[in-house]
């Protein structure tokens, strides 16, 4: 018999205590290993020798457990498929929006291509185009190595280093001066800059169409939400 069974019966006669139901694993040979419950507690009777009786009871409960692993089983599998089609879900719309702002360059491009190519085009004009193609790729060039970046994270050939920091020394910047300071870079004039904040005060939203902000949006948002955001802009622009 199972020893720590064992050992928790002999406590019966001194405690006068029930034995909570407990489980062992037992092997009853031709039936193979099963999985048995156990309850025990001691029985009221007079005894002129003064010992205890104890009453033990045994139900097999091997199909019970069987079952409930089985469920748990498809519990498990049920919530792994469903976190693998959010994964799914995820990747598709992060490879929609990839496509599309891969595809916005291609005409201010191929614009320029005609414009260099045209035999009556002017200086100015040359100029122009060579400003669009050299802005539009510097875009494209960002977008690329974005994608490269999710490609070593999901790859796990990015490794993240942890030490110490000492806070009071961290410079702290807002999204406004952000804003700001990339307005003030030509290689950012194409770059669509949207504010996401938790409140949407008059005076916040002011401030941000003066820091060089696109659009703005109150948490919580979504990715369609934001995708027709940056799509607005486009037509506005």
């Amino acid at each position: 018999m199972n020893q720590d069974l064992v050992a928790a019966l002999r406590t019966i006669p001194t405690t006068g205590q029930p034995l909570p139901y407990h489980e062992i694993d037992v092997d009853l040979g031709s039936l193979g290993s099963r999985v048995l419950q156990v309850y025990a507690c001691p029985i009221d009777w007079d005894d002129p020798r003064d010992r205890t009786m104890i009453f033990l009871a045994m139900e097999d409960v091997t199909d019970r457990k069987r079952e409930q692993e089985r469920k748990q089983q498809l519990l498990r599998e049920q919530a792994a498929r469903i976190e693998a089609e959010r994964a799914n879900r995820r990747k598709d719309e992060f490879l929609a929006v990839l496509a599309h702002e891969l595809r916005n360059p291609l005409a201010p491009i191929l614009n320029s291509v005609l414009v260099l190519g045209a035999t009556n085009a002017q200086p100015s004009d040359l100029a122009w185009a060579l400003k669009v193609l050299e802005r539009q790729v510097r875009h494209m060039s960002r977008l690329i190595e974005d994608l490269l970046e999710v490609s070593r994270v999901m790859r796990g050939a990015i490794q993240l280093r942890k030490e110490p920091s000492d806070l009071s020394k961290v410079t702290v910047i807002s999204g406004f001066e952000v804003a700001s300071k990339l307005r003030a870079r030509p290689e950012f004039d194409d770059v669509i800059i949207i504010a996401v904040s938790g409140c949407g005060q008059e005076d916040t939203l002011k401030r941000s169409g003066e820091a060089g902000f696109d659009d703005y949006a109150v948490k919580p948002i979504d990715l369609d939400k934001l995708n027709g955001l940056m799509r607005r802009t486009r037509r506005q622009d």
